[in-house]
């Protein structure tokens, strides 16, 4: 790569940012547009239509495992071009299927293969390398990608869907996957040393004031090390309690605010809510993670969520419209924080070097946990016939996280 003005590592944030706008509407936006013309046309109930959303998690689970170390080694240029040909194909076989278990295989285990090749461990480990005393900023913008599916996908989707057909809805799904993942493969790269570059663009041994800074000496360890520590644990329960929610959300407002009596459309228009601040406070969160301790920041970012939940219990109890949009609205504070505070605090407490490994070895954990809930969302509403109990359980845990996470130790860092 020849040098330019502007640091390549900003070039791998916008195909992060291509990448997270196409993982998150695979893997939780656009849920929800197919949940009930799907689970109507086939008969099937609200648990088995998410039981294969649940397992599609825990196979990209597995996956990270095992690609964790290839992209520390290697980088994920290869297998993102891999991962994308995996998600058309089976994108475009959700649009032909008939029966259960080719939805079970299809949705839940080849495309989740996919998903995991191509998207968010491999753009986040290589952002984690490219970038450190600009980490923050660089994941904050990055991750605008999934506010931007947000708001797009259940607005955009949902219509079409309606009017041609959820088969339909699949195939559009699967051009705009080829659109934006190849261009976003071609540009991916392991990290600036292999281009003679510095993390951050920063030049050493020059005259320019404005570039002449000294970059952050990180103290890397490896995956093994991590594990033994209380940290890695502590920000593990932490952030898997509070990320129990936001899948359950993407997964459920529009069966949920359906039948509280809300009309389709108004239903899909809070998803759009929902991640609409993060459109604008994910850069800004970033920012504020490089110069505030990142402990006190999750904390309130946890606390946003069970506030927010009872807003929306409020709102839907009393049929007001209202008072539902400032609930999503506070879901959403609460997730455009959580997202990028999670991808920044792993490299911070524990260094760059292994940074593929370390969060290979994470996602297992979270991803099945976080996993569980759209799952255990449904089985509640089938036994008990509504969401309230169950929305009130995972406010509880997210205040829980909201208080673990204090207990993480000083980050290692020194600059």
């Amino acid at each position: 790569m020849r040098k330019t003005k502007i640091f390549f590592g900003w070039y791998i944030v916008l195909a992060a940012m291509a990448t997270m706008f196409i993982g998150g509407s695979i893997q939780g936006y656009a849920t929800g547009v197919f949940f009930i013309p799907m689970s109507e046309e086939f008969n099937w109930t609200r648990t088995e239509f998410i039981g294969s959303i649940t397992v599609s998690y825990i196979v990209t689970a597995i996956i990270a495992v095992f690609i964790g170390g290839y992209l520390d080694r290697h980088g994920g240029r290869t297998l993102m071009f891999i991962g994308t040909t995996i998600m058309i194909i089976c994108l475009l076989l959700l649009a032909e299927i008939e029966n259960l278990w080719q939805w079970y295989l299809v949705r839940g285990i080849l495309l989740s293969i996919g998903v995991a090749l191509a998207t968010f461990l491999v753009v986040q480990a290589a952002i984690a390398k490219w970038f450190v005393r600009y980490r923050g900023r660089a994941i904050g913008i990055s991750l605008v990608g999934l506010s931007i599916t947000g708001i797009m996908t259940p607005s955009l989707l949902t219509p079409f869907v309606d009017e041609f057909g959820w088969r339909a809805g699949w195939q559009i799904m699967a051009l705009l996957t080829a659109c934006l993942l190849y261009p976003a493969a071609l540009t991916m790269r392991r990290e600036p040393e292999d281009y003679g570059m510095h993390p951050d663009g920063i030049e050493e041994n020059t005259t320019d004031d404005n570039k002449n800074i000294p970059t952050i000496q990180e103290q890397s360890i490896t995956r093994k090390q991590a594990m033994k520590s209380s940290n890695f644990w502590i920000v593990l329960i932490a952030y898997s309690l509070a990320s129990l929610t936001f899948p359950a959300v993407g997964a459920h407002t529009i069966p949920f605010l359906t039948d509280a009596g809300f009309e389709r459309t108004r239903a899909a228009a809070m998803l759009s809510l929902f991640a609409f601040p993060g459109l604008l406070t994910r850069p800004i969160w970033g920012i504020i993670a490089e110069k505030i301790d990142i402990r006190y920041l999750s904390c309130f970012a946890f606390i946003a969520c069970p506030v927010g939940i009872g807003i929306v219990l409020i709102g839907t109890g009393n049929m007001s419209y209202n008072i539902v949009i400032i609930g999503y609205l506070t879901l959403g504070i609460s997730i455009s924080g959580v997202v990028p505070l999670q991808e920044i605090v792993w490299p911070l407490l524990f260094g760059r070097k292994h940074i593929g490994s370390i969060r290979g070895a994470v996602m297992p954990f979270m991803i099945i946990l976080s996993s569980s809930s759209p799952l255990l969302v449904s089985a509640y509403f089938d036994s008990f016939g509504n969401y309230t109990g169950i929305w009130i359980i995972f406010g509880t845990l997210s205040l829980t996280a909201s208080i673990i996470i204090l207990f993480v130790k000083k980050i290692i860092y020194k600059v």
